[in-house]
Parts: C-alpha cells; sequence; structure tokens
C-alpha cells in the first residue's frame, strides 16, 4: 500500500500501480515518475513543478485544475486526457518519444512546446497558440489543426499531417518535402 504525501518534493516514484485516488490534489515538487501505470487516475486539483514521467501509463487521466508546470513527459502513453481542463496559469509541457492520443489541447496557450519524435494520433487543436513549437519527426495522423497560430512551428521531418493553410497562420513554418504536400490536401487539386 503506498502513501503519498500532501507536499512531495524530489522523490522518486517508481513502479506504481493502482493509484486511481492517491493523486488528487497533492503537490510534486522536482520528482519523478518512472514506469508509473496512472491510467483511470484522478490527478484534479494536483500541483507538478519541474516534474519528469518516464515510460508512464496516463490512459484517461483526469487533469481537472491540476497544475502542470515544466514537466516533461518522455516515452510515455497519453490516450483520451483533455489537457483543456489543467490549470492553465503558467502552463509548460513536453513530450519526447510519446503516444499521444486522441488528447484534446484545444484554447490553450502551447508555445514554444516540445512534442519531438511522438505519435500524436487524432488528437485535437482548435484555437490552440502553437507558436515557435516543436513537432519535428513526428506522426500527426489524424489529429485536427483548426485556426492555430502554427508561427515559427517545426514540422520537419513529420509524417500524416492535414494543416489547412487557409484557417491557421503558418507565417514560417518550417516543412520538409514531400510531405509539405499536406498543405495543400483541402484544396482538392491533383498533384502528379
Amino acid at each position: 500500500m503506498i502513501t503519498i504525501e500532501n507536499d512531495n518534493e524530489k522523490k522518486v516514484f517508481s513502479l506504481l500501480k493502482d493509484i486511481k485516488e492517491k493523486f488528487e490534489n497533492k503537490n510534486f515538487y522536482e520528482c519523478e515518475f518512472l514506469n508509473c501505470d496512472f491510467s483511470e487516475s484522478d490527478l484534479t486539483k494536483s500541483r507538478f513543478f519541474d516534474c519528469k514521467f518516464f515510460s508512464c501509463n496516463l490512459s484517461n487521466v483526469k487533469f481537472v485544475n491540476t497544475r502542470i508546470q515544466n514537466v516533461l513527459f518522455e516515452e510515455c502513453k497519453l490516450l483520451g486526457i483533455n489537457f483543456e481542463e489543467c490549470d492553465q496559469f503558467l502552463l509548460k509541457i513536453n513530450f519526447k518519444k510519446s503516444m499521444i492520443r486522441n488528447c484534446i489541447f484545444n484554447n490553450m496557450n502551447l508555445t514554444n512546446t516540445k512534442f519531438n519524435e511522438s505519435e500524436i494520433l487524432d488528437c485535437d487543436f482548435t484555437n490552440t497558440n502553437l507558436e515557435n513549437s516543436d513537432f519535428s519527426q513526428t506522426n500527426l495522423l489524424g489529429s485536427n489543426f483548426n485556426n492555430c497560430i502554427l508561427s515559427r512551428v517545426n514540422f520537419l521531418d513529420s509524417k500524416d499531417y492535414i494543416i489547412n493553410p487557409m484557417k491557421n497562420e503558418l507565417t514560417k513554418a518550417r516543412f520538409s518535402i514531400p510531405e509539405v504536400l499536406g498543405l495543400l490536401e483541402e484544396f482538392d487539386i491533383i498533384i502528379e
């Protein structure tokens, strides 16, 4: 049986399971989570400052009013999460080599966010500010970008994206050939 204190600083949590109700309304400062299974957990009103999650399962986690400041998710599985429900004050998250599927990032300020080398599948980015973010080497199959600020975003070596340049701001965004042809998909034209 694991006990989580109300305030946790510089702790390492490893191989945690069955933690569905133990993390609500807790504080974590400079903590690391290694190979933990948070699936179906409620992290409502918890606060994570300068934390790192490595190889964790965060499927269907509830982040309602959760504060996430300078948090890295590396090689994690994040499925069905509504990040829009997070506390947006000073929100700062980054992802590396993670599986991110059916997640919602609507109406968020995600400037300078890294999504490197990840699988971002069937996710929704609507009214999202992603200026200066990095999606390099990322698969974006089925993800929706609508009314987003994508200025100076790095899409180099990304694939399977469809972005309508008429519905998104793309000033100085960086793309690779031939994947950049995904920008023309909305125009129903034939390229030979």
